[in-house]
């Protein structure tokens, strides 16, 4: 994750280091996504696994050296309980887009956590020119029965948690049904599992995810080639290639795919303060799609607490490297998110117009916005 260095000018609101709230930042200092760093600080060498934010204090650390900054612990799984019901929850959303298509024959599979990346040679740090392996997966069969084992690796995002744990089980399901005597390329496989991790964080409306996946060079590219042949055969075609196909590779090739189709997070920024202006900081606003605006007719009003009468709860609100996080009936949201939720029993889409550190607006069905603030 890229800092930009910025100058402070005297007449701008006083503004304090988030490491080590130092303040005011004057002359040279350093922006990132959660916001400002003083110069001691950005020449920390110890940094967040999930956003690269400098060490200091308020962490956790994983048993292999990992340290995940106060913005992101709260968002990482690291209990193994809680990464086998996520691993629950992605297998149940493969099954549901594939209309029990994947279903396993063999047992359930026995998923485990484990704290240091030992199946990478190239380390677990996320930095530039480096990749990493969220989870690893084995079958083993004896006769016609299949025994099948999982490895999640502890501190991953809950989200990318769900895009690894559909990625692991598409590796069993294909270890089930590709006949011994068929040769597809690693990498195409590889793509095929991607395509379905795709599916499920599609879904579920994890749009970083998306952006993720398809720009993941772990593939090789073969990910463009499995959106393509899906979008061309479609999805169930594409797993009945892995079965019954020809060739080593899928017959759709993906390399004049761009990823404009893949809906962006819409980022956070903080309002400029009056007089001269400050020098630009890259916050990708330009390329972000901005969320619909509120219906000026009927404007919102503030509910003075954390749930409304027709059953919609925000439970929480949290900051995350990609902006602040809400959730709401128990579905996760970032400002711009589209999701469908139960309110009452009952099936409806909810747009996350706007997200602040206490207040979430939104609408239901794209009727007017109502707005949601934490209790006190």
């Amino acid at each position: 994750m890229l800092l930009s260095i910025c100058l402070s000018v005297s007449v701008q609101a006083a503004l304090n280091c988030i490491v080590c709230d130092k303040t005011p930042l004057v002359g040279r200092y350093w922006k990132h996504p959660h916001g400002e760093l003083c110069p001691d600080c950005y020449r920390i060498d110890t940094r967040c696994d999930v956003c690269q934010l400098p060490i200091k204090k308020d962490f956790i650390k994983t048993k292999d050296g990992r340290y995940i900054c106060k913005f992101e612990k709260d968002d990482v799984v690291i209990d193994e309980e809680l990464a086998k019901v996520i691993f629950k929850s992605a297998v149940s959303s493969v099954l549901y887009v594939s209309s029990q298509q994947m279903r396993l024959r063999g047992p359930y599979p026995d998923v485990r956590m484990f704290d240091i990346d030992y199946w990478n040679d190239n380390g677990s740090a996320r930095m530039p020119g480096k990749m990493r392996r969220g989870g690893f997966s084995q079958t083993r069969s004896i006769g016609n029965r299949y025994t099948h084992n999982v490895i999640l690796l502890s501190g991953l995002p809950k989200d990318e948690l769900i895009s690894v744990s559909a990625h692991e089980y598409t590796h069993l399901w294909i270890n089930e049904n590709r006949p011994e005597s068929r040769n597809i390329e690693t990498d195409t496989l590889e793509g095929i599992c991607e395509l379905v991790a795709y599916k499920v964080c599609e879904r579920a409306g994890f749009t970083n995810q998306l952006s993720r996946i398809v720009k993941n060079p772990y593939t090789k590219g073969r990910i463009l080639d499995a959106l393509e042949s899906s979008k061309r055969m479609g999805f169930a075609d594409v797993l009945n290639w892995v079965k019954r196909g020809n060739g080593e590779r899928l017959p759709y090739r993906g390399s004049a795919m761009t990823t404009r189709s893949v809906p962006r997070p819409t980022p956070t920024t903080r309002p400029s303060p009056p007089g001269p202006s400050r020098p630009n900081r890259p916050v990708n606003s330009a390329r972000s799609t901005p969320p619909p605006a509120p219906n000026r007719a009927t404007p919102a009003r503030p509910t003075p607490t954390n749930s409304t009468d027709s059953g919609i709860r925000l439970t929480s609100i949290a900051r995350t490297s990609r902006g602040f996080r809400a959730e709401i009936n128990g579905v996760q949201f970032y400002q711009g998110d589209l999701k469908r939720i139960s309110i009452q029993g009952r099936l409806a889409n909810l747009q996350c117009i706007e997200v602040t550190g206490r207040s979430v607006m939104f609408s239901i069905n794209r009727e007017r916005p109502l707005k949601l603030e934490l209790s006190r």
